[in-house]
């Protein structure tokens, strides 16, 4: 699998510098759009709602063309719906950014993605405005969010736009807070709350999962008297980070 995920990588960066630089070109006005969106987004994410029980979240999921940001996989889709607790709003966000590359094989299968659908996408810079309208006041959370939030980071960066400072729960490291020792991996939390199994992996079904898993998760946070939301990001900032399936 790594092998196949990993094919591209030799051609990539010309490839991405080419499409980004043609891009830029013809849309400049969306490009500055995308900068000021992620300037707003970071000033208006402080301070943010420290009531575990009033907090507001968007839980989101991406789904990409392989594990390494570094060395050129790319954002193939976001999904994400606004949770609050015991509460999913019905508004919910979906996107398929266009790709620079081709999609490995096994990530098609996987996702359901193909290099047709990305070539009707639109380009990162033009998803992240409306990812950052959609989540606008909001507290990120993913699982794990030690892979999503770096990937948006990494994407950031390469098409020169200011890096993501917003407070981000990471539901990955929350269940390992809360169930030191134990399996942390979705499909095991899904398994735990006896919650329906992932068929197969989509950013907006799989970040509408993460939300009824981010459920009980604060359930139990609660049960262990966490009722301060900068408490229990600090303390799952202890934890060690998880790797990430595509």
């Amino acid at each position: 699998m790594m092998r196949q995920v990993y094919t591209y990588i030799k051609h990539d960066r010309p490839r991405f510098r080419h499409f980004q630089k043609e891009w830029i070109n013809e849309h400049r006005d969306e490009w500055h759009l995308a900068r000021e969106a992620v300037k707003q987004a970071n000033t208006s994410a402080y301070p943010f709602e420290p009531d575990v029980e009033k907090a507001e979240f968007t839980v989101f999921d991406l789904e990409t063309t392989g594990f390494s940001m570094h060395m050129g996989d790319e954002i193939l889709s976001v999904g994400g719906v606004h949770f609050k607790k015991n509460q999913t709003d019905a508004e919910d966000f979906y996107s398929v950014v266009r790709s620079s590359k081709p999609i490995p094989p096994v990530v098609t299968k996987l996702t359901g993605l193909t290099d047709t659908d990305t070539r009707e996408g639109e380009a990162f810079p033009s998803v992240l405005i409306k990812f950052l309208r959609f989540t606008h006041g909001r507290i990120l959370s993913a699982h794990p969010a030690s892979f999503d939030v770096p990937f948006l980071e990494a994407m950031c960066r390469r098409w020169n736009l200011p890096l993501l400072k917003m407070p981000v729960l990471d539901t990955a490291k929350l269940a390992a807070l809360l169930y030191p020792g134990q399996d942390t991996s979705l499909e095991a939390l899904l398994s735990r709350f006896q919650l329906a199994e992932r068929q197969g992996h989509h950013a907006l079904t799989d970040a509408k999962i993460t939300a009824e898993v981010l459920q009980h998760l604060l359930e139990k946070a609660a049960e262990e008297n966490y009722w301060s939301l900068p408490s229990l990001i600090k303390d799952t900032h202890r934890v060690a980070g998880k790797r990430r399936r595509i």
